[in-house]
């Protein structure tokens, strides 16, 4: 992270030295959505669970599985069928 922090452009009114003693960021109001954190939370599940299913099953890493999601909520398939790309890639899936 430093290397990569030494090359980014700066701000002129900004001239701390080293990410290592820059403040910490501080969240901003205007960006927070909690409806997109719950849809998240979802994706990152189905996520967590197909890397999983992939472990117990006992997969070759260089499989790439189809995984079907189904839910009784519109609003969540919703969701996942928004972040299909997502899931595929972090899971190494073949499809979604």
């Amino acid at each position: 992270p430093e290397e990569l922090w030494q090359r980014l452009p700066r701000r002129p009114d900004y001239s701390v030295p080293s990410i290592c003693i820059a403040a910490y960021p501080t969240p901003i109001e205007g960006w927070t959505d909690s409806d997109v954190e719950e849809r998240m939370k979802l994706v990152l599940a189905a996520v967590s669970t197909a890397r999983s299913m992939r472990v117990a099953y006992g997969l070759h890493p260089a499989a790439r599985p189809t995984f079907y999601i189904s839910s009784k909520s519109q609003s969540t398939l919703q969701a996942y069928q928004a972040q299909a790309d997502d899931v595929k890639t972090l899971a190494q899936a073949g499809t979604v």
